[in-house]
C-alpha cells in the first residue's frame, strides 16, 4: 500500500446483531493498525496500533553501495573492488531497543563478505542510523545484480527479526585510464623550456594511471595531430600489461618544423586495451609551439696579438691586435646569414676589420669570431670597452650583444727601437764592406722612433770598452726626430786596432730633452786574416777565424741538400745539410754567449733567433742576402699550419710509446692520459714550447705506461689528450701485454 493513497478494503461478513467489528491489518516491515468499522455509519478510520508488548519496529529508508578510493566511487561494486553496502534504518518503536544486530548475507559467488555484522548496544526510539558492511567483489566478476539479505534483531524489548532484501549492482572487471598530467620534454639539443621550438625534436608525455579494477592487457597509446608544423616520428606506445593502480609516463616523439610560427597545437592521445568491453580513452593535448630561432651565447673573449706584436695577450700602444670572442648557437635552429660586428667608442682604438660573416651556423656549434684593430701609439694604459653585435637572417631572431673588454697598455711619448746595424767602409776603408783589423770604418745603426711625440734635441752617442777600438766620431746630434721615422745615424766613425778580435761590442746611447735615455748594444763582426785550414775550427765554415752567424747563414743556403754541396757543413756526419748542422755551429760560437739546444727544443725557435740576428747584422753582402732568404724559407717549412695531436707510436705498445704533435703557436703544453672511465692516469707537463714540429723520439711526449704512482697500468684502451694554449685534442691508444 502506497503512502498517501486511498484503497477500498473489502470484507465478507455474516449478518449479526452486532453493530460494529474490528479488523487487524499487518504490513511487513511496519507496525500494525487496528481498523474499526461502524456498520451503522459505514465509516473507515486508521489508527496506528501499538506493537504488542512494545515490540521494536525497524523501517528501511534506503540502501546503497559506498566505494571510496582506491575504488572508483561510482556507487557500484566493480570487479576487484572492496566496497561497503549500507542501509538507512529508522527505529520507530516506543522504547529504546537493546543489543541491536544487523547481519549481511548473500549466496552470490562473486561476493566475499569481509565484515558482515553491525551492532548497537542501544538504539533510541525514533532515531535513524546507517548500518554498514564490508565486502569484496571478485576480480573475475561479470556484470549482474547480486541479491543479498540484511537481517536485524534486537534482544530487548523482544521483537523481530526483520529481514530486508538488498540488490547490489556488480560491474564486470575492466581497466580505467585516468590522465594525471601532460607536458613537453625537450632535452638537449633542445633548450629545455618545456615548449616545442621551431626546428626542435621534442617528446610529448602523459602521466596515466589505471584506476580500473583489473590489470589492462595489450595497451596501445596513439598520438595523432593534424597540425602542419608537427611531424610525428614515433606516435605509438604499447604495453603487454598495465597493472591496476599503477601510473606510468607515456612518451611520443615529434619534430617541429623550422618554419613553425608561435601557436598552440592540438593533438589527441587515444588509449585502448585488449580487455573486452573496455575503453577507448581519449585525451586532448595542447602543445605550445614557439617560432624556431637561433640564440647566440658568449663563452669567453680574449686578445690575440701574434708577431710582430709581443704576444702578451694585451693590446699595447701602437700594436695591431685581434680581439676574439667564442660564441655558441644555443638556439633550436641553425642561424642563417650571420653577421658579427665589433664596435667601440674608445678613441685609442681604430677598427681595421670589424665584421665577420657566416653563411650558416649550426645548432650547438661554437666558433671563434675574430676582428682586427689598431691601438694608437699615444694610447694610455686603461681598459677599453667594446661591443660585439650578432645578427642572423632568421625571421624574428636577434640581435644578440656581448660586451668585451680590452686591456690597453700605454706607449711612451718618445721611444726608440733598434732595427739593424752594419759596417760601412766605402769612404774610410778599402770598400769591401768588411770590418778588418787596422781599418777605419763607419758604424751605422738604424733606429726607429716608435713613440707618438716628436723627439726634441735627440743625440746619439757611440762608445766601446774594447781597448783595440778608438772612437773617432762618437756623437751625432739629430735635433728633432719625428715620431714614426727611422734613421741610419750616419757619421759614427771608429778605428779598429790590429789586435782587435773577431767581434767588437759597441754601446749606443740615445738622449732627448723630452724622454729617454735609451741604450742599445751592437756587435760588429771583424774579418780576421784567414787561419790555416789545419788550425781552423770545423764549425768555422767560411774559414774567417770566427764561428758565428755567417757560418750558420752559409749552411742555410744549402739547407736540405746532400753533404756534397758543402762537405764542411755536414758537421753531424748524417750526409744531409740541415738544422742539426747549424745547431752544432750555434753551440760552438765564440762571438756570443749561447746555450746548447734543449732536449725538447724547436728548430723554428732557433731559426727565428738566427733571422733576428742576421737581419740586425745584415751588411748587404751575398752571404747575408742569401742566408737570410734561406732562413725565411726554412722557418716557413718548420712552422706548422695548425696545432695538432698526431698518432702515437708504436701503437699498440708495451710498455712505452711516443706522442708526437705540432705547434702553430708557442704555448704551455701538457699531455694527459685517461682510462676509458675518464679517470686521470698520468699528467706529462712539457712546459712552454716554441712553434714547431715535435715528432721525433727526442722531442715528442714520452709515456712509459705507468700511472702517477709509478705503477704499470693494465692492458686496454686509453685516451691521450694534448692541451696547448686554447687547443685541446684527444686520441686513443692501446696497451697490449
Amino acid at each position: 500500500m502506497v503512502s498517501g493513497t486511498n484503497r477500498t478494503l473489502g470484507f465478507t461478513m455474516q449478518a449479526q446483531t452486532t453493530t460494529s467489528l474490528a479488523a487487524r491489518i499487518a504490513v511487513p516491515m511496519a507496525c500494525c493498525w487496528l481498523l474499526a468499522m461502524s456498520t451503522s455509519a459505514l465509516a473507515l478510520s486508521w489508527e496506528q496500533a501499538a506493537a504488542p508488548d512494545g515490540d521494536p519496529v525497524f523501517t528501511l529508508r534506503h540502501a546503497w553501495v559506498f566505494d571510496p578510493a582506491p575504488a572508483n566511487r561510482n556507487g557500484k561494486g566493480d570487479a576487484g573492488e572492496r566496497v561497503f553496502p549500507r542501509l538507512r534504518l529508522l527505529y520507530d518503536g516506543s522504547a529504546a531497543a537493546q543489543n541491536v544486530t544487523a547481519t549481511f548475507a548473500t549466496g552470490d559467488p562473486d561476493i566475499t563478505v569481509v565484515d558482515g555484522e553491525a551492532s548497537y548496544a542501544s538504539w533510541p526510539a525514533g532515531q535513524g542510523r546507517n548500518m554498514g558492511f564490508k565486502i569484496r567483489i571478485d576480480p573475475g566478476a561479470t556484470t549482474h545484480t547480486a541479491e543479498a539479505t540484511v537481517t536485524v534483531a534486537a534482544d530487548s524489548p523482544s521483537g523481530g527479526p526483520w529481514t530486508y532484501d538488498v540488490a547490489i549492482e556488480i560491474v564486470g572487471g575492466s581497466p580505467v585510464f585516468v590522465r594525471r598530467s601532460d607536458w613537453v620534454f625537450d632535452p638537449p639539443p633542445g633548450n629545455r623550456d618545456q615548449k616545442a621550438d621551431g626546428g626542435e625534436r621534442v617528446f610529448p608525455r602523459l602521466r596515466l594511471i589505471n584506476r580500473g579494477s583489473v590489470d589492462a592487457e595489450t595497451v596501445v597509446a596513439t598520438f595523432t595531430t593534424d597540425d602542419p608544423d608537427i611531424t610525428v616520428v614515433d606516435g605509438e606506445k604499447t604495453y603487454a600489461s598495465w597493472p591496476r593502480g599503477q601510473a606510468r609516463n607515456v612518451g611520443f616523439k615529434i619534430d617541429i618544423a623550422k618554419t613553425a610560427t608561435t601557436h598552440t597545437a592540438n593533438a589527441t592521445v587515444t588509449v585502448s586495451a585488449g580487455n573486452p568491453g573496455s575503453g577507448p580513452w581519449v585525451y586532448d593535448v595542447a602543445i605550445d609551439i614557439v617560432r624556431g630561432s637561433p640564440a647566440f651565447v658568449p663563452r669567453n673573449h680574449w686578445v690575440f696579438d701574434p708577431l710582430p706584436a709581443n704576444r702578451d695577450g694585451v693590446a699595447n700602444a701602437g700594436e695591431r691586435v685581434f680581439p676574439r670572442i667564442r660564441l655558441v648557437n644555443n638556439g633550436s635552429v641553425a642561424a642563417e646569414s650571420v653577421v658579427a660586428i665589433f664596435t667601440t667608442d674608445d678613441p685609442d682604438i681604430i677598427i681595421a676589420d670589424g665584421d665577420a660573416t657566416y653563411v650558416s651556423w649550426p645548432v650547438r656549434r661554437a666558433r671563434t669570431v675574430g676582428f682586427k684593430i689598431n691601438i694608437v701609439p699615444s694610447a694610455a694604459t686603461h681598459t677599453a670597452q667594446g661591443t660585439v653585435t650578432v645578427t642572423a637572417g632568421n625571421p624574428g631572431s636577434g640581435p644578440w650583444t656581448a660586451n668585451v673588454t680590452i686591456d690597453i697598455v700605454g706607449g711612451q711619448a718618445v721611444s726608440f727601437a733598434q732595427r739593424s746595424s752594419w759596417v760601412r767602409d766605402a769612404a774610410t776603408g778599402d770598400g769591401d764592406r768588411l770590418a778588418e783589423p787596422g781599418e777605419r770604418v763607419e758604424i751605422r745603426s738604424r733606429l726607429l722612433h716608435d713613440g707618438f711625440t716628436d723627439g726634441e734635441n735627440v743625440v746619439v752617442t757611440l762608445g766601446s770598452s774594447d781597448e783595440n777600438v778608438t772612437v773617432v766620431s762618437g756623437t751625432l746630434p739629430q735635433g728633432a726626430w719625428p715620431a714614426g721615422e727611422a734613421r741610419n745615424n750616419v757619421g759614427l766613425v771608429v778605428d779598429l786596432g790590429s789586435g782587435v778580435g773577431s767581434a767588437v761590442q759597441f754601446v749606443m746611447d740615445v738622449t732627448a730633452d723630452n724622454g729617454g735615455p735609451w741604450r742599445f748594444f751592437l756587435t760588429i763582426p771583424v774579418t780576421l786574416p784567414a787561419a790555416p785550414a789545419a788550425l781552423a775550427a770545423p764549425e768555422d765554415i767560411d774559414r774567417d777565424g770566427v764561428v758565428g752567424i755567417r757560418d750558420i747563414l752559409t749552411v742555410a743556403t744549402v739547407y736540405g741538400q746532400r753533404a756534397s754541396a758543402l762537405p764542411a757543413g755536414d758537421l753531424n756526419g748524417d750526409g744531409v745539410l740541415g738544422i742539426a748542422d747549424m745547431a752544432v755551429i750555434e753551440v760552438a760560437r765564440g762571438d756570443v754567449s749561447v746555450a746548447g739546444p734543449s732536449a725538447r727544443g724547436s728548430g723554428a725557435a732557433l731559426v727565428e733567433r738566427w733571422l733576428r740576428e742576421g737581419s740586425r747584422l745584415d751588411d748587404g753582402t751575398p752571404v747575408f742576402r742569401r742566408g737570410i732568404a734561406a732562413l725565411e724559407g726554412i722557418l716557413a717549412a718548420l712552422r706548422p699550419g695548425a696545432t695538432v695531436l698526431l698518432p702515437n707510436y708504436p701503437n699498440p705498445f708495451n710498455p712505452e710509446t711516443w706522442i708526437p704533435f705540432d705547434l702553430s703557436e708557442a704555448a704551455d703544453v701538457t699531455v694527459r692520459v685517461y682510462d676509458m672511465q675518464g679517470r686521470a692516469v698520468r699528467r706529462i707537463a712539457l712546459g712552454h714550447l716554441d712553434v714547431g714540429t715535435y715528432r721525433g723520439r727526442s722531442d715528442a711526449a714520452y709515456w712509459d705506461g705507468r700511472n702517477e704512482l709509478g705503477e704499470s697500468v693494465a692492458s686496454g684502451v686509453y685516451i691521450y689528450e694534448l692541451r696547448a694554449g686554447t687547443v685541446v685534442e684527444r686520441r686513443s691508444m692501446v696497451i697490449r701485454k
